[in-house]
């Protein structure tokens, strides 16, 4: 229950990104959700969410859906979770023998998805470690080039200003392969020199906050999806930045 001596001005966020954004590969506990809570909790204000995930979309690709899916719904923020897929090396399963074997096929990608439902352990590293092998051995390039995705995302910041409401941009989030965390930091470091260009957009360093926990700890098995202590600590990121945005729009919550 809110009390109505504080603000109760209603906050429409809208969640806009690929899967983990729901959740996945969570039943509960995505850090979208539990940001909403914890910002509802520490601004004592009613919070209205609605997440709208593209698994599998870099961000060019989801970028088309911003204005009908999440700006039409009039929100104070959204959310903006792309990069992540942008940033990474993928290893293609025809790098590995012969893919042409539709059992081959099959069995990488069960494999892939066990990896994705498993938390991660110390028998992680070595698959890790043989994913940036690959990766610098055949070079592999980002999903999306980094000219294509920076474009994709000054359009989104922009469409969201104009229509009124303050982008809340986050980083690419942390690898369990090193090839692909280079090509994640250097994703980082291009958007937030994008987003100190924006007045009004807001940068959240997810991957810093997700560096303040081991590998093992914030990763599932696969290295790319983030765990449950993953997603709790991109929410606290993503409610302090929505927070301070509040206070510095309402100014302190007055004692009683």
């Amino acid at each position: 229950m809110h009390d109505p001596k504080h603000n109760t001005r209603e906050i429409q966020i809208v969640g806009f990104g690929t899967c983990m954004i729901s959740g996945y590969p969570h039943d509960n506990g995505g850090f979208f959700k539990l940001a909403c809570e914890e910002i509802a909790t520490k601004s004592e204000a009613p919070v209205t969410s609605a997440v709208h995930s593209f698994g599998g979309f870099p961000a060019p690709r989801a970028a088309k859906y911003l204005e009908r899916r999440a700006l039409s719904k009039k929100p104070d923020f959204v959310i903006i979770q792309l990069g992540t897929l942008d940033a990474l090396c993928p290893v293609r399963p025809e790098l590995l023998g012969s893919a042409r074997s539709k059992n081959l096929k099959t069995k990488i990608r069960n494999s892939t998805e066990n990896a994705q439902l498993t938390p991660a352990s110390n028998w992680s590293y070595p698959r890790w470690i043989l994913a940036a092998f690959i990766g610098f051995a055949f070079q592999l390039q980002p999903t999306t080039p980094l000219p294509q995705f920076i474009a994709a995302i000054d359009g989104i910041i922009d469409q969201c200003l104009a229509a009124g409401a303050i982008p809340i941009v986050l980083t690419p989030f942390v690898y369990g392969s090193l090839y692909s965390m280079r090509s994640g930091v250097r994703y980082a470091n291009a958007l937030r020199e994008l987003v100190a260009q924006k007045t009004g957009a807001i940068l959240v360093d997810a991957m810093l906050a997700l560096w303040s926990k081991p590998r093992r700890e914030t990763l599932q098995h696969d290295g790319f999806h983030l765990s449950k202590v993953g997603h709790a600590l991109v929410a606290s990121a993503i409610a302090n930045a929505v927070c301070k945005s509040l206070q510095e729009r309402d100014g302190p919550v007055a004692a009683e």
